[in-house]
């Protein structure tokens, strides 16, 4: 049996498209990244060194990169392009109400 349970987190209006929203999700630091309609939620802990990406500035391509160190990841899919096989941890979300809920 699964311990993960839907989480409330920010509305979909607090999350800016060119920057990551910082939040927390179950006591872990996560990053709120929105496309458009396409929302996303990410551990926000570099692969790299476990610091936080909350500085970063999201491009047109949706890509960002980490403000410590340069990695860059790609905000909808949490994959790292400047470092194959590296990538952020994505969490299941859903928006009801307009308001993001994540399985955390």
């Amino acid at each position: 049996m699964s311990d993960q349970h839907w989480v409330t987190g920010p509305l979909v209006s607090e999350i800016p498209e060119a920057r990551p929203l910082r939040g927390k999700v179950s006591g872990k630091d996560v990053l709120f990244v929105r496309a458009g309609d396409e929302i996303r939620c990410l551990l926000d802990e570099c692969p790299h060194m476990g610091l936080s990406m909350a500085r970063a500035e999201i491009a047109s391509d949706h890509t960002f990169s980490c403000p410590w160190h340069g990695m860059v990841f790609n905000a909808l899919t949490g994959e790292c392009v400047s470092s194959p096989g590296e990538h952020l941890k994505m969490f299941p979300v859903q928006v009801e109400g307009g308001r993001v809920q994540v399985k955390g």
